[in-house]
């Protein structure tokens, strides 16, 4: 029950986490507030970058407190010039890319819809995210994210989400 209950939650929270870098052009400059933006953003992907050994270890032999694993990966949107940054659940990984179903509506994606099976190389990967029975380990964008809402949704966010974001041990 515990585990619909946050699956729930996180669906919830789903459309706020998907906010924020749906879809970008090349081209972002001229406003510093993008730019700073932009880094933090660019900062927590290399986070998840430089941990995803760690997500694909507990994929691959999960423990008993594991009970839900994401990986969020970056698709271009070539029709528009840009990209959609989606998260993908029920996931497998081959050691090269990771396969699963997709955790959100796409935006921009023409013709994809919520729960399509996609697939992402390892390159394509921004984030990803384990839920434990008591934390969510990983989901760095989703912490970039949270943290520029305003202070009463981030207080919201926090609430419905019900559980601590931290990193990997």
């Amino acid at each position: 029950m515990r585990f619909v209950r946050l699956r729930f939650a996180l669906l919830l929270a789903l459309p706020v986490m998907l906010t924020g870098c749906a879809f970008f052009t090349a081209d972002i400059t001229g406003v510093e507030a993008a730019r700073i933006e932009e880094e933090e953003m660019n900062d927590a992907i290399a986070r998840a970058q430089a941990t995803l050994e760690h997500f694909t270890t507990c994929l691959e032999d999960p423990d008993e407190t594991q009970i839900y694993f994401a990986v969020r990966a970056r698709f271009d949107v070539e029709e528009l010039g840009g990209f959609e940054d989606l998260w993908i659940e029920e996931v497998s990984w081959d050691g090269e890319q990771f396969t699963g179903a997709l955790a959100g509506e796409p935006q921009f994606w023409e013709g994809a819809v919520l729960g399509d099976s996609v697939t992402a190389p390892n390159d394509a990967v921004i984030d990803w995210m384990i839920v434990e029975e008591t934390r969510i380990v990983g989901a760095y964008t989703v912490r970039v994210e949270r943290d520029r809402l305003p202070l009463l949704e981030r207080i919201d966010f926090s609430r419905q989400l019900g559980l601590p974001i931290v990193d990997p041990e």
